[in-house]
């Protein structure tokens, strides 16, 4: 992943911004939605495209609004399931190299961006974070971070009691950390080496009047925290300078961006030494790993699956003339 955002830094990197194609169904605020996105990582010699479809309502939730995904209405398979696809391709040859389910996939990336970032922008002895979310991105913020940092404790927020208790309880049992839900935002903030917003919020709930001298702020996307959370630190770092766009019916687009962002560098230039990460012990930085950028960190994520699941003889083998035609358009 490191490699794939220098290569972006140095401009030899090519990503598109993801996209979400919107239509209305039948049900109140229950929405179809197509999204896409693509990449290419030349010195890994891959190209990736990702695809989801799925069905996303607007709830209220502890008075935020909030968005879910929910299960395909299909009735083959028992259960609930999520359709999400990695296309992966060789970049010398053209071939399609695999396809992937997006899912796992898509909570590596992104606590790899998250890690690449607190390694050069959180205090070196940090060992401490407080988490607000408690779902499927906030284990992996905090997955990554253990990867990369000596953490100690994390404290979590979620406005569920009961999803805040399961996510201390489950990465506890995963980590030798000491994991610890409390009942409020800010005393899961006040006190960290670490501040992480992973919510499905469409309001924010991060302040940066919570941010302490030398704290360092991660942020899944710009929605989640409120203005003085980009005006407050010394250091904003974006996942990058593109973001992605939204479509809807009657020709409508929403681009998914905030005045004044270009004046940020990303964490492309960060990792190739093109800007510089934290200066001293005290400074507030933040990196918003703002979510359109995605199509280099599948193709370098997926490269690595699939090269592990051949060399312990996990997936099927299907032929490449299934996915070839005599014809060009």
């Amino acid at each position: 992943m490191e490699i794939a955002y220098e290569e972006l830094g140095t401009g030899d990197g090519v990503e598109r911004p993801r996209t979400h194609t919107y239509t209305s169904l039948k049900e109140p605020d229950l929405r179809y939605l197509f999204k896409s996105m693509d990449g290419i990582v030349p010195s890994l010699g891959v190209a990736a495209l990702r695809i989801t479809s799925e069905m996303n309502p607007f709830k209220r939730e502890a008075g935020v609004l909030r968005t879910f995904k929910i299960p395909l209405r299909q009735q083959e398979v028992k259960g609930d399931y999520w359709l999400g696809l990695i296309f992966l391709f060789n970049i010398q040859s053209g071939e399609l190299m695999a396809i992937l389910p997006d899912g796992l996939i898509g909570k590596i990336r992104m606590a790899a961006s998250t890690t690449i970032a607190a390694k050069r922008l959180a205090r070196k002895e940090a060992s401490t974070v407080g988490i607000l979310g408690s779902s499927w991105q906030a284990e992996g913020q905090i997955e990554g971070l253990a990867c990369a940092l000596s953490l100690k404790k994390v404290e979590v927020y979620s406005p569920n009691s009961e999803h805040r208790k399961g996510f201390a309880q489950r990465m506890s049992q995963r980590f030798s950390i000491d994991i610890i839900p409390v009942n409020d935002p800010v005393s899961a903030i006040n006190g960290k080496d670490l501040a992480v917003a992973a919510t499905n919020a469409y309001e924010p709930v991060m302040r940066g009047e919570w941010l302490e001298e030398g704290v360092h702020l991660t942020s899944i996307l710009h929605r989640e925290v409120d203005e003085t959370c980009f005006t407050r630190p010394d250091i904003v770092i974006l996942n990058h300078k593109m973001e992605m766009m939204d479509y809807f019916p009657g020709r409508k687009t929403y681009l998914h961006w905030e005045k004044g962002m270009e004046r940020w560098p990303d964490l492309g230039e960060l990792a190739a030494g093109k800007v510089n990460g934290r200066a001293h012990d005290k400074q507030i930085t933040h990196f918003m790993n703002n979510g359109g950028l995605a199509g280099v960190q599948f193709a370098a994520v997926a490269l690595q699956v699939v090269q592990r699941a051949r060399e312990v003889g996990l997936g099927r083998e299907l032929p490449l003339d299934w996915f070839l035609q005599p014809v060009h358009n």
